[in-house]
This record gives structure tokens, sequence and C-alpha cells, in this order.
């Protein structure tokens, strides 16, 4: 018997070959271009496996940079590293109380307790446990979102000779919350994240597009645009969603590519994801070539681009045609086709109302 379902698990033409790659909880193999701010971790944690105390980290930077990823990565690397260090992740979202939080390291310990137990109870089976144990390291991501942050005290005081300790923030300025003693006590060294550039952007899409499709069903132009609308968003979680939905929307269409077509309409479909329509908000170049085009209104393009050249424009031609298309295709401009160029189709551009 045949549901209103199947038709969406039988596509003829496969576009997914691992669609959970694209999941913003998928832990990846390689972390591209976060070597050094791996490095500057791992180098605070290391000294626990030799019975030393590590180093307290405050990590911040915006959201969908790869703050998060990088511990999970990290944090799952250290049992090959060694046994006597035990990584606990407790996001604060989640867990904002001082007995949450507590109740969170205390289950991931695998503590048992039943409900009822306050966090006095928990703190003292913690110490207890790493006391047997080993070392412990704590990331505590999305830190401003806990409500009492005095339970860092107690618990740091009772491991500051076997722990390290890492806070997650969007924002740095979430330690002014915290106690002057807790802040004296921590000695926090502070470590920004810094958001990719579109072409460090581009490497990861396409680094996920490798494992997430089947290969060869996307097509260049659809990551180079996904890459630049993911870059003017500034969160990489925009893109791994825009891909998915856009292979999710070719599936269902039965095609055997994931074309701009595609993306266009999962750009539709995902609130968050319109672009902004303010020219203010336009990057550098984008807006030198709004400018040239506003000066030269109905040039054919490759002339447009010598203008562009002549004025200081830095962008190769095939850049700047992308950007033109892409500028097209966010309403600033309008591109009228006007027959035969000297390399085949030309296009004239205007300004858009």
């Amino acid at each position: 018997m045949t549901t209103i379902y199947d038709k969406f698990l039988d596509s003829e033409k496969p576009i997914f070959n691992n669609e959970y790659v694209l999941d913003f909880n998928y832990l990846p193999d390689n972390i591209l271009h976060r070597d050094s701010e791996q490095e500057e971790i791992a180098a605070s944690i290391a000294p626990l496996a030799k019975d030393r105390s590590g180093s307290n980290i405050l990590i911040y930077g915006p959201p969908g940079i790869g703050k998060t990823t990088c511990i999970k990565y990290l944090f799952s690397k250290i049992p090959e590293f060694s046994s006597k260090i035990m990584p606990v992740y407790v996001n604060c979202w989640s867990t904002p109380s001082k007995h949450s939080v507590y109740s969170a390291i205390a289950k991931k310990l695998g503590i048992l307790f039943f409900g009822g137990k306050g966090s006095d109870y928990l703190l003292k089976n913690i110490i207890k446990k790493v006391e047997n144990d080993k070392s412990i390291v704590l990331a505590f991501d999305e830190f401003d979102k806990v409500q009492d942050m005095s339970f860092l005290y107690p618990l740091f005081e009772a491991l500051e000779s076997r722990s390290s300790i890492i806070m997650i923030t969007n924002n740095k300025n979430v330690i002014l919350r915290l106690e002057d003693r807790i802040r004296s006590r921590l000695s926090l060294q502070h470590l920004k994240f810094s958001a990719y550039t579109e072409n460090q952007i581009l490497e990861i899409l396409k680094e996920r597009a490798k494992y997430s499709f089947v290969p060869g069903v996307v097509r260049p132009e659809v990551l180079i645009t996904i890459s630049e609308i993911t870059s003017e968003k500034g969160d990489i979680r925009v893109g791994l969603s825009l891909m998915r939905e856009s292979g999710r929307i070719a599936e269902k269409k039965n095609s055997d590519y994931i074309g701009l077509e595609h993306m266009e309409e999962a750009i539709k479909k995902m609130e968050n994801l319109k672009i902004r329509s303010s020219l203010s908000n336009l990057k550098e170049e984008e807006k030198k070539v709004v400018e040239t085009i506003k000066k030269n209104e109905g040039m054919i393009t490759g002339n447009l681009f010598q203008k562009y050249t002549d004025s200081g424009g830095t962008l190769s031609e095939r850049s700047f045609r992308r950007y033109l298309s892409q500028l097209d295709k966010r309403g600033f401009i309008k591109l009228e086709q006007t027959g035969t160029g000297f390399r085949g189709r030309s296009n004239k551009a205007f300004l858009k109302d």
C-alpha cells in the first residue's frame, strides 16, 4: 500500500549522500580555518594529562563561526590523548540555573542521583568523582545564559589544581557579571574567534558538499552564491541550511542537479534568509560596482568592467560579472540582454528604481 510520503523517499535521481553532514550538530573530521584557535585551546587543556592545572579561557565571537564545533571536536580527541582527563560540555541555554548546571555535570560524569537532591549534594559528589578519578575540563557554552554565576567559585576552588574551565559566549563583556573574587581566581585568558572570510566560507561549504551530496550534483555557481549570502549573514549555519533546503527542493522536483533555481526557491521558503534590501548594507566592492553603474547606466557589461577597473576597482572580470548577477537577483540593479556581443550574449546594466 502506497502513502502520500512514498514519492518523497524514492527519488529516481538521488541528491543526498549523507544529509546529516549539513546538520548544525555534525562534527567534521577536519575543521577548516581554525588551526590556531584549536592549538590555543588544546594548550590550555594538555597540562592536565601530567597532573598539572590547566588554563581557563573565555572564548568569544559572533554566532555561527565554529566556537562550539571546535570545542566538541577537541573534546572528542581527548580520550585518544589521555585517559586522565574527563571532558564535560554543558550548554547553559538549557541549564541556566546553578542547580541545573551541577545536575548536567553530574550526569556527564556518570553520577547517579534521584530528584530532590540539592546543589550542595551534587557539588560534593562532583568533587569526589574528580578527586577519585582524574582531572576535568569543563566547557560552559552560551555562558551568558547562566542566571547565577556564583556556581563557579566553589567548583573552581575545589578543583583548581586539576581542572580547566572554558567559557563560550558571543559577548566577552559577560565576565563583567562575574564577582571580582571569581574573576581574580580564574585568571581568564581571552580567545577571540573572528568571522570567516568569504573564501573561507566557500571552502567550508565545498567540504561539506563533498560528503553530503552525490558527487557532481551541486552546480559551482550555487556554492559560490550561497557562500556570498552566508558571508553577508556572518553565520555558517545559514549556508548549511540553505544547502540542505536547496537539495531537498531539487530532490522533490526529481532533478539530477542542484541549480540556482532550487536555491532561489529555498531562499523564499526560509524567512530568516531574506537578503537585506538596503544599499548601506552592501559590501564595499558591491557599492563600487553599483556606483559604476550609476555613472554609466545602460552600458554593456564588458565596457562597464573597464570603467570599473579605471576607477580603481580590484575585482577580476569573472568576479565582476558574478557581482552583477547577484546584485540583479537581489533587486539592486537590472540586467537587460542586448543580443550578441563580442563574447556571445551581452547585457546592459541599469539601477533598479
